[in-house]
């Protein structure tokens, strides 16, 4: 009882604690579990290609991929699920995916691609804090996504290459009424029906860690120095803007837009023999914030705003030697 009470774990022997044990059962759900899954889907991939100059190559896709149902064995309790049962299965998740773009040759040194994509998920899956200890997989009702997508690279002389690529991404939850509220959101959805609101509408939100604008730069020197020797150098820089670093969309772990740089510096014998370099990784030292969410038990037992994070390593430097045999 004493689980049931402060863990919000279900057990066997809570039927035989009377009507105490019967008012955990009926919240928290009774067990044994069990279940049985069989699908079989069909999955289309559809291309069309047109070389439309010797130069410039278009093509168009539809497809439709499923990601398999099956069975959540980590989920301590039925969470607003009607049953146990019900909690322990989850559905397939299905996506259409609608895409145009391209490849395109600007004479001999240079190519830049292309692409635009539309996506619709029904039935996404995602992964449900309970409130207390447990975390659910369940599914989302739906979600759209547009993009596009583009990458090129330059030869700007033979010994100097410039690359890059970006990506817009326009992320929408067209239904998503079953949301966990991050620790101090009022509900706002009864699922349940029996007029106390238990989650949290994110329709309309944009998925977690998903940020609206990416890109990179990267540029790539390799120079004969003497004797068959090279100097190589290479430096990206990564920018992306904000994103959600929850799935509860807690405004005290929004990761703000920012920018990394790495590099690597390096010397050696133009056959590749041996190589021997300097690297270095997020000089700027950002420390990102990659993933968060509420602390278990602060909030449902100890009733305190409590966060979990995740950060990226810090700046790196190392030196790397390589020898070919």
């Amino acid at each position: 009882m004493v689980y049931a009470n402060l863990f919000g774990i279900t057990s066997t022997n809570l039927s035989s604690l009377g009507p105490t044990g019967a008012f955990f059962l009926s919240t928290l759900g009774e067990l044994p579990v069990a279940g049985s899954l069989k699908e079989t889907r069909f999955s289309p991939d559809v291309k069309l290609v047109f070389d439309a100059t010797d130069d410039l190559l278009l093509y168009a896709s539809w497809a439709r991929g499923y990601k398999s149902g099956g069975f959540d064995f980590r989920a301590n309790n039925k969470l607003v699920s009607p049953t146990l049962n019900d909690a322990f299965q989850f559905g397939d998740e299905q996506a259409t995916n609608y895409e145009i773009g391209g490849k395109l040759s600007l004479g001999s040194s240079a190519e830049i691609n292309f692409a635009a994509f539309y996506t619709k998920f029904q039935d996404l899956q995602i992964s449900i804090f309970d409130g207390v200890l447990g975390f659910n997989v369940g599914n989302a009702a739906a979600a759209e996504i547009l993009g596009v997508e583009v990458d090129g690279r330059w030869a700007v002389t033979d010994f100097f290459t410039l690359s890059g690529s970006a990506a817009y991404t326009d992320f929408e939850f067209t239904d998503f009424l079953n949301g966990q509220c991050y620790f101090g959101r009022v509900p706002d959805v009864d699922l349940t029906g029996d007029g106390i609101p238990e989650l949290c509408d994110y329709t309309g939100n944009s998925n977690q860690l998903v940020s609206e604008f990416q890109g990179v730069l990267t540029a790539d020197l390799h120079y004969p120095v003497f004797n068959g020797y090279e100097l190589s150098y290479v430096t990206d820089m990564f920018y992306t803007s904000e994103y959600d670093a929850s799935s509860t969309y807690d405004p005290a772990l929004v990761q703000d837009a920012y920018a990394t740089l790495n590099m690597r510096i390096g010397i050696g014998p133009e056959n590749g023999g041996w190589d021997l370099a300097f690297l270095a990784k997020n000089l700027t030292d950002k420390q990102v914030l990659q993933y968060g969410g509420d602390l278990p038990l602060a909030g449902s037992t100890f009733g305190a705003k409590s966060n979990y994070s995740f950060f990226s390593q810090g700046r790196t430097l190392w030196v790397q030697a390589q020898v070919k045999f």
